[in-house]
């Protein structure tokens, strides 16, 4: 797996369609949803009205839609493998792009309505100013790659840990996940996110407990790893200097949790970085020795 994706095209796409045969998606594809009316089917499962969604579509799978499409492409090489120029529209048959290791993906649902819109438009407008129809700046193009990565990964786990009813209990809890979400790098606690929610501490770690199965702190050190990894795979900053800007106190403390969640020191993704070109594990059940 190449660590930073290659953008195979990046374009905004506004069309009028009242049917779209069915395809084989051939790489992999992220399309932000502005605005109209349409109707998506992956694998079989039809997902009515995606305004302001993020569609992620792996290698293999079926899809059709229907409807007014006024979205941003995004298609992307996660492989190396690909020899597309970046001018050719996703083709609609083909070899398949080989299925990468990079476990994260797999948490990321097939049509969700990101937290971070606004922000992963914006870096879609950038991306296409400098990918279409052909490669402007590569070296932009990488970073905003990278940041749109990122962003996707901590809204696809936001999403997948919150519940979509609309009580009043869950209302807080959305608020302080979108609060993490926006501070989770920074030194945070319990009782600054109860405060800024205007609820009591206790009643923010029940909330949480009754919603998400999990503590407010849990929830931080998750965000706080996932980023860690990233930086560790997609930069060359320290990592001492990656464990505090993550919002961790001592270094140390990062590499024992580190170790808990991936089965690996954070040493270890470094180097693999630099012999292998990747820092994934595939089997995370072996712990570092």
């Amino acid at each position: 797996m190449q660590l930073t994706p290659k953008v195979l095209e990046c374009m905004h796409f506004n069309d009028q369609s009242s049917s779209e045969d069915k395809r084989t998606v051939v790489n992999y594809e992220f399309d932000l949803y502005l605005d109209g009316r349409h109707k998506i089917n992956i694998d079989g499962i039809e997902y009515p009205d995606t305004d302001h969604c993020l569609i992620f579509r792996k290698p293999g799978q079926i899809i059709s839609g229907t409807g007014h499409y006024n979205m941003y492409i995004l298609t992307l090489d996660f492989s190396g493998t690909v020899c597309e120029e970046s001018n050719i529209f996703r083709p609609v048959s083909g070899k398949l792009q080989p299925a990468c290791d990079f476990q994260e993906l797999d948490s990321v649902p097939s049509v969700f309505c990101p937290y971070h819109f606004e922000e992963l438009r914006e870096l879609m407008e950038k991306l296409s100013e400098c990918s279409y129809p052909n490669v402007v700046d590569s070296s932009r193009q990488k970073q905003y790659i990278k940041e749109f990565i990122l962003l996707v990964l901590l809204d696809a786990t936001r999403f997948q840990r919150t519940d979509e009813n609309s009580n009043d209990e869950n209302c807080h809890v959305k608020k302080a996940c979108n609060y993490i979400s926006g501070n989770f790098t920074k030194d945070i606690t319990v009782k600054s996110i109860a405060a800024h929610l205007h609820i009591t501490e206790n009643h923010l770690i029940k909330l949480f407990k009754k919603e998400l199965d999990q503590t407010p702190n849990r929830y931080i050190l998750e965000l706080r790893l996932v980023y860690a990894r990233y930086l560790l795979l997609h930069s060359d900053e320290p990592i001492q200097r990656i464990a505090y800007s993550c919002g961790f106190n001592t270094p140390s403390y990062f590499t024992k949790r580190f170790l808990q969640r991936f089965g690996m020191l954070p040493i270890r993704v470094v180097k693999d970085k630099k012999i292998n070109g990747t820092g994934i594990q595939k089997d995370f059940s072996k712990k570092e020795k």
